[in-house]
């Protein structure tokens, strides 16, 4: 199954955001903000990516998808 047909077109991101989630509530508020800009969060020793802004990087930047879902990362000494 390809990335972008798992995006889901109720939010700005593209990913379902659990309610429980509140590091993805809020990456999905800085997005609504700002539809036009990738999303980068670190997390740890990576930055990470969800939804349109994941599948974005893995199609043109050669970043990896993670688990098989729009979601994207690497570690902070590649950026």
């Amino acid at each position: 199954e390809s990335l972008k047909s798992q995006l889901y077109p109720d939010n700005a991101l593209g990913y379902r955001v659990p309610e429980t989630t509140k590091m993805l509530r809020e990456v999905l508020s800085w997005k609504e903000v700002h539809p036009e800009m990738i999303i980068l969060v670190r997390v740890g020793e990576f930055y990470e990516t969800w939804g349109i802004d994941a599948v974005m990087l893995v199609e043109y930047a050669g970043l990896n998808a993670m688990g098989g879902k729009p979601r994207a990362g690497c570690p902070i000494r590649n950026i």
